[in-house]
């Protein structure tokens, strides 16, 4: 837990080297760990960070280890739903976002 409050911080912060060196340090310590909400968490950062492939693969394995954690699964659609939003538009509009969003939870 504490290295997603540190590299929010960082992020807040806009601290890039350090942001990267925190992912690196938390991707390794995940790598021995099993527990889906450490896996969330990193997924989180990635998003953040607007880096949504990333953070839908983390989701990803978040719902290995637990395939009922809806909160995870939303997250992992919405980081889809964000990632083609960003290719196909070159930005984030809320409102193609919301309706990938929903295209992705309507072929579940």
């Amino acid at each position: 837990l504490s290295y997603y409050f540190i590299i929010y911080i960082q992020i807040l912060l806009n601290q890039r080297t350090e942001v990267n060196r925190y992912l690196q340090d938390f991707v390794k310590y995940i790598s021995r760990k099993s527990d889906p909400l450490i896996y969330s968490l990193l997924a989180y950062s990635y998003k953040r960070l607007g880096q949504y492939n990333q953070a839908a693969l983390y989701f990803m394995q978040a719902l290995e280890f637990n395939p009922d954690y809806k909160l995870a699964e939303r997250n992992m659609r919405e980081c889809f739903a964000l990632e083609e939003s960003v290719v196909k538009g070159g930005g984030t509009d809320d409102d193609e976002v919301r309706q990938a969003l929903a295209l992705s939870l309507a072929r579940r």
